[in-house]
């Protein structure tokens, strides 16, 4: 009887430390027929979420075929703001910051929709804003993803961290980017 408990402990320790360390898989790839192209993105990632304010942002990529080895043309970063009021100006969107472990990162190119009306991540406003942000990145620049410690985002006099679990997700993400 000793001899069964002794055994069965380390099992169960086991099993426990594997449940605990175990992540759902945040980066997904689907290949969507009416696009004849395969995305792979990421889950959204809440950088801040404030009664005022909510920041969520998202990684995608596009492959033209289902199972092509070939680079893709850009990577997109999808950044929505939802608040009171327009956080935003087409003017200012221009000096977004992506740095990479302490390096900026070159965005080839912003694109800035602002919507008004109710929304369903921002419940408590009866008439907020959704600013939607596209950055344009170079395939190469994301590629520094895959190995960076720490991430941070500035948009005007906002700096916004990642956390680890975002930085796995990112790493992740980067690591599914074809090489030519």
């Amino acid at each position: 009887m000793r001899f069964l408990k002794a055994g069965v402990l380390p099992i169960i320790v086991l099993l426990a430390a594997t449940i605990v360390y175990a992540q759902d898989p945040h980066v997904y790839s689907e290949y969507k027929e009416q696009l004849k192209a395969t995305i792979v993105y990421t889950d959204k990632m809440y950088l801040l979420k404030t009664p005022e304010q909510v920041i969520d942002l998202e990684f995608n990529f596009r492959l033209k075929k289902k199972e092509t080895r070939k680079q893709p043309d850009r990577v997109d970063l999808l950044l929505w703001s939802y608040s009171r009021e327009l956080k935003y100006q087409k003017d200012n969107v221009r000096g977004i910051i992506l740095y990479v472990d302490g390096y900026p990162i070159k965005i080839e190119k912003v694109l800035y929709m602002p919507f008004q009306g109710a929304t369903k991540d921002f419940e408590s406003i009866k008439n907020a804003y959704a600013e939607w942000i596209i950055l344009y990145l170079s395939p190469e620049e994301a590629k520094k993803f895959a190995t960076a410690k720490k991430m941070k985002m500035q948009i005007g006099n906002q700096e916004l961290q990642f956390t680890e679990n975002y930085m796995n997700t990112i790493r992740d993400f980067a690591s599914r980017l074809p090489t030519n």
